[in-house]
């Protein structure tokens, strides 16, 4: 389901997911001070939870934050994921 993550500039990493009839979606995370946030959280799809898992378990500090832009099902669906991968992070 990650099909990548990158680092995009300092403190700002790309996660590419896959997504089926789009082909992927990218979400970001930033770098803060004391931990990470996360923008967007992509498709609720099987296997989301094991990719935020994935995603968390491989940064150098805690995911603080998830923060959601608006309403579509690509940036929203995996936000239940995302949040519980990250130990109950704050949601926006």
């Amino acid at each position: 389901m990650v099909t990548a993550v990158a680092d995009v500039l300092p403190g700002i990493r790309r996660v590419t997911l896959e997504a089926a009839g789009v082909g992927h979606v990218h979400c970001y995370l930033l770098r803060g001070d004391r931990g990470w946030t996360l923008v967007d959280t992509g498709l609720g799809v099987p296997g989301a939870g094991a990719a935020w898992r994935e995603v968390v378990g491989g940064l150098d500090a805690p995911l603080e934050r998830v923060v959601i832009t608006h309403m579509h099902i690509d940036h929203v669906g995996a936000a239940a994921d995302a949040f519980l991968a990250a130990g109950m992070a704050e949601l926006y």
